[in-house]
């Protein structure tokens, strides 16, 4: 049987497992195999190293064939210590050349900064001049680098997060003129640590009104952003479609003018205040991130007896594993169809995340769950003790995170046939496999 008879679900399920190196033999062995295997399964997405002199090359190289440069979709560039590189410019000069030639690029991710303005401000121009760029994630980078692409107007996504949290973008900076400029084509704005002007965007209620600028197509708004607390920030205006929102502040849900905006979410992450606010008056909400539990009782009682019952995703920190278990005890109630959890003790107590650890299982049985992550500090006994319990309670979960802040680990249920019946058990994961299946269950209900 030839490979090009296979579906195409198993030619990718094959492929997924087969290392660059043998998947570019097998291209370049068959031209019928090149023309699927290049564009679907090696170069769509590309991951290169700027210390890796050699890749570079080698890459650069690749790109001479017409079906593998037109295949590029994404590229993912590691900066890392390129500031200290003696071939910096020789790797600058090929990522430039590379990218400038990849004439289907769509979507580039800047990852490990090298903290250096010079190389990545040539980097930005060389960004600048990609018209079809549609998607742009760029960690810790300076503010005058993004100088250079904030007149770009084709992203439909961005994500800006400084890597550190003592980062900061300050207000006025070109990522707020990037937004602006971009606006009419940006569906996914992402956030991080960065001071925003509210003003200067025209997010005031009182300017909206007067009509102010609207980003008509964003549906996915996350600000986790340092702002002056405003009660008459409107984001109602300016956001017509978004339906999935997380914000730190929390004086904004106060306002009048925010109330069409925060009855058609159906996700929302942001402060125990803001979530109150919302799941009083929106009963539809699927996905809730709650980021700081109330430590008052009576608050908190106040706060679960209005969870939207159509809730289907939560993820919840709490500053111990008492105030986790006493939201989590009622969640049978208010939360019945919830598929996915994610729980994250903030105190740093390993006895009691240790009890938590021993509570969840039988707290946790009512519910159809099928992803659970936790990270709380514990041990290595407690975790494989906790594994085996949720095997034997929760038959409907199928995958498991745990983070015990000095490591972590990722398991998913293996089913086999002995017999007459099915025994399944939790089989550990390698982090890329982990990631995937984690990121499916967490996005399924947004």
């Amino acid at each position: 049987m030839s490979l090009l008879s296979l579906p195409f679900d198993v030619l990718s399920s094959i492929f997924s497992k087969t290392p660059a190196g043998s998947l570019l033999s097998l291209a370049t062995s068959c031209r019928s195999l090149r023309d699927i295997i290049i564009p679907e399964f090696l170069f769509q997405r590309v991951a290169l190293a700027t210390r890796c002199r050699a890749g570079l090359d080698s890459f650069r190289d690749r790109m001479r064939d017409p079906v593998a440069r037109d295949a590029v979709r994404y590229l993912t560039i590691s900066m890392n210590a390129l500031d200290r590189d003696p071939h910096a410019p020789q790797s600058l000069t090929i990522i430039e050349d590379i990218m400038l030639g990849l004439v289907n690029l769509r979507g580039v991710r800047m990852v490990d900064s090298c903290n250096c303005f010079p190389v990545e401000g040539r980097i930005m121009r060389t960004l600048a001049s990609l018209p079809h760029l549609r998607r742009l994630h760029i960690s810790n980078s300076y503010q005058y680098a993004l100088e250079s692409i904030q007149t770009l107007t084709s992203l439909q996504f961005i994500s800006i997060a400084p890597s550190t949290a003592t980062f900061h973008y300050p207000a006025g900076s070109p990522v707020e003129e990037l937004l602006i400029n971009s606006r009419d084509a940006l569906e996914e704005i992402h956030l991080s640590d960065m001071e925003l002007d509210f003003g200067h965007l025209t997010w005031l209620s009182s300017r909206a009104a007067c009509g102010g600028l609207v980003w008509p197509r964003v549906h996915t708004l996350h600000l986790r952003v340092h702002a002056e607390e405003r009660q008459e920030v409107d984001f109602a205006h300016p956001f017509p479609l978004v339906d999935d929102f997380a914000f730190t502040g929390s004086e904004w849900a106060k306002c009048p003018c925010n109330l069409p905006f925060m009855k058609r979410l159906q996700f929302f992450e942001g402060t125990w205040e803001a979530m109150a606010a919302i799941w009083t008056i929106n009963t539809t909400l699927r996905c809730a991130a709650l980021c700081n539990a109330p430590s008052d009782a009576i608050c908190l009682t106040d706060l679960i007896k209005h969870m939207p019952t159509n809730l289907r995703d939560f993820r919840v920190k709490a500053a111990g594993a008492l105030a986790l278990l006493e939201i989590l005890e009622q969640l049978k109630e208010v939360a019945p169809h919830l598929t996915y959890l994610d729980v994250t003790d903030t105190r740093d107590s390993e006895s009691l995340s240790v009890y938590l650890l021993q509570c969840l299982p039988e707290i946790l049985s009512p519910l159809p769950l099928e992803y659970l992550a936790v990270t709380a500090p514990f041990g290595e006994i407690a975790r494989s003790t906790y594994l085996s319990a949720l095997r034997d309670i929760i038959p409907s979960l199928q995958g498991v995170y745990l983070n015990s802040t000095q490591d972590f680990s990722y398991w998913r249920r293996d089913v086999c046939v002995r017999g007459e019946g099915s025994v399944g058990s939790f089989v550990g994961q390698s982090q890329m496999d982990g990631e995937e299946t984690r990121e499916y269950y967490s996005t399924r209900w947004r």
